[in-house]
């Protein structure tokens, strides 16, 4: 039993209890286990067997049936109701062969049920197969007890993982703009759909000092927690310069030198679009870094904004241009963050700007919040709904209507 012992999880020689009122046979059956390196316990009756195990518990047990006092039966159907000793394994020697009595032997509990006399090879090997079961068995519970363990500290990390990300989507949730009902002459339609509880899209709209309605939208490479980190960042920065810098292309820049000077080993990169409304409602200046600025929705077309420089975070000293339009009255806009359109269905087609705009001029001249629900139902019909898609990026939709 020497590999046994080597493999076990504590190396020891394992302990077989051997209970029979006939010396010879202890004597006999000693002399078999120990030559084979296992460790021996005898006992000459069921009462010194009992309390033979509560001193020290065997692997094995080798009982034999006919003894005076308790007998075998009594004895295992004793140890098999005991919390401590019912997983020992017990194996019935005995020179009783009748069916009736093996069948007995099994109901109490037994594993195995050797007749006397016996061969010595032979009751050698099956001992040694019992000792094998049970330290697999020992083996599968140790491995249950660290699963539960693990689980158990997994249930602890993922709960504190739900309520900090509880947290930082009431914290996202408090940097979005509250107040744009306030600003007159415009109606804002806004949905926003982050893939995960928090995501990397930010959006601001307020009325700077002189009038003028500034939009920003912003996408974080990825989503999630990281991404939302992102986005804290760029607010806290853009809000430092929202209401002293007037041109959108100077803000871009200088939010690219900070981003690249100050957080240049996090290696961020993100897009953006200021739009600037100004008063009397026939102009517009936007400046865009590596983003789709607005489209805008006149009576009879739409007018896709192009972009005036790169993403942020790429280029130290980008330069961006400011580019100025005229509007008319009934000029609505949608600004909008690049998940809207690359949005993947089971074939690996993606949704597309074209596809977009096309479809929103099919519809144009419906109310701009119905437009966007529309729009967004026509991208979840588009990506479908198999359980091998998921929505890839996080999506923001501004709808600026004139009131």
């Amino acid at each position: 039993m020497a590999e046994t012992a080597s493999n076990s999880t504590d190396a020891r020689t394992p302990l077989v209890l051997i209970v029979d009122d006939n010396p010879g046979n202890l004597q006999v059956l000693g002399s078999v286990l120990s030559g084979a390196e296992i460790d021996v316990a005898i006992a000459t009756g069921g009462r010194e067997a009992l309390a033979s195990v509560e001193e020290a518990l065997p692997d094995l047990i080798l009982l034999d049936l006919m003894m005076p006092g308790l007998d075998g039966l009594q004895v295992c159907r004793a140890l098999k109701e005991s919390e401590r000793t019912c997983d020992v394994p017990v194996m019935f020697l005995t020179a009783r062969h009748e069916t009736d009595d093996v069948l007995q032997g099994f109901q109490a509990g037994a594993v195995d049920y050797v007749c006397k006399p016996f061969n010595a090879p032979e009751l050698l090997a099956r001992v040694r197969t019992h000792l094998e079961l049970r330290l697999v068995k020992q083996r599968q519970r140790e491995i249950i007890r660290e699963l539960e363990r693990a689980q158990a500290d997994l249930k602890k990390k993922y709960d504190i993982i739900c309520s900090d990300l509880a947290l930082a989507k009431k914290i996202q949730g408090r940097m979005f703009p509250d107040d744009i009902d306030s600003i007159i002459g415009y109606a804002f339609d806004i949905r926003y759909l982050p893939v995960e509880d928090v995501g990397g899209d930010y959006f601001d709209i307020c009325r700077l000092n002189n009038g003028v309605v500034r939009i920003m939208l912003a996408d974080a490479t990825g989503h999630g927690i990281q991404a939302a980190l992102i986005t804290m960042l760029i607010k806290s920065e853009y809000e430092k310069l929202k209401e002293i810098i007037r041109k959108p292309s100077e803000v871009l820049e200088l939010l690219n030198n900070v981003f690249l000077r100050t957080y240049r080993t996090m290696g961020i990169l993100f897009t953006g679009t200021i739009l600037d409304i100004h008063p009397g409602r026939d102009r517009l200046a936007y400046s865009s870094a590596g983003q789709t600025p607005a489209l805008l929705l006149h009576e009879n077309r739409i007018e896709p904004l192009g972009e005036t420089g790169r993403m942020i975070g790429v280029l130290e000293g980008e330069r961006y241009r400011t580019v100025e339009h005229d509007l008319s009255a009934a000029t609505r806009m949608l600004l909008y963050s690049d998940g809207l359109y690359e949005q993947f269905n089971a074939k690996g087609e993606m949704f597309g700007d074209e596809r977009m705009i096309a479809y929103i001029d099919s519809i144009r001249t419906q109310p701009t919040g119905a437009i966007i629900d529309r729009l967004l139902a026509e991208v979840m019909r588009f990506r479908g709904t198999s359980e091998r898609i998921t929505r890839n990026d996080d999506i923001t939709v501004i709808g600026v209507s004139p009131r």
